[in-house]
């Protein structure tokens, strides 16, 4: 679906990301972790295509060159972090923009986008809240209804950038069983994560990054370690493995 070889990002010169090298299967959900101002954001942004970069990424196959902005849009959709809505759209509307990639210029809303937006609408239980302004919306209904949008879009791949920022328990667990719904359905998705156990518990592999390099990718179950925690994160810690291989990590000190 999407691999990366000796990937490289700047911005203004800088270099924030360092040779990365990976490659996310279709069907899968792959956690990115990694410290603040590790890259993490700035990666997300060149796969969506706003961000040049150095080195090879391909999608489905074929480099990003070969790929118009307006079509990788119609194939990737993104959830960025802590979006504010500042307009009075109601659910229902707010959603259907995600229908706009696949639109041409001044292009009608058909029967068949209103149905599609119905149906993310009944899966991410959102349907009771159609016609509520999302100006109204708690955070984690806000959180939800960005979800639906970039579901209606039907990518094949989504990206999410700390999906559960600012999010109590209960929306955030809630927040990524729909999204692991929506992986056993088929879509591929490439999130960051702050929670290092949320990260191993929904995520099928992580991807680690430290100032831009990589460290660490692979299964969530073999990646996080009481060593990588130390090297990464500059924490002591234990990493306790339940007989289903669930994580579950006691923070000691910093070091």
């Amino acid at each position: 679906m999407l691999k990366a070889d000796s990937l490289s990002i700047s911005i203004k010169d800088v270099q924030i990301v360092h040779d990365l090298s990976f490659e996310v299967q279709p069907g899968t959900f792959v956690g990115i972790l990694g410290p603040n101002g590790s890259g993490k954001t700035t990666l997300l942004r060149a796969i969506s295509g706003v961000l040049p970069f150095d080195g090879f990424l391909t999608f489905k196959n074929q480099p990003y060159s070969s790929w118009s902005h307006r079509k990788l849009a119609s194939h990737i959709a993104v959830v960025q972090q802590n979006q504010r809505i500042h307009f009075d759209f109601t659910v229902l509307d707010f959603v259907l923009l995600g229908r706009l990639p696949h639109k041409s210029w001044l292009e009608q809303t058909s029967s068949e986008d209103k149905k599609q937006v119905e149906k993310i609408l009944t899966e991410l239980n959102l349907l009771p809240l159609k016609n509520r302004l999302v100006t109204s919306l708690s955070g984690g209904e806000s959180q939800r209804v960005f979800l639906a949008q970039a579901l209606t879009q039907k990518p094949e791949l989504l990206l999410l950038d700390e999906p559960t920022a600012n999010l109590d328990i209960f929306y955030q667990l809630d927040l990524l069983n729909q999204i692991r719904e929506q992986v056993k359905n088929g879509l591929t998705v490439l999130a960051v994560f702050h929670d290092i156990e949320l990260a191993t518990k929904y995520a099928d592999s992580l991807l680690v990054l430290k100032q831009g390099q990589q460290i660490a990718f692979g299964p969530s179950d073999k990646v996080v370690t009481a060593d990588l925690l130390r090297s990464v994160y500059r924490v002591e810690s234990n990493v306790h493995r339940s007989s289903n291989n669930q994580i579950q990590i006691q923070y000691l000190n910093t070091l």
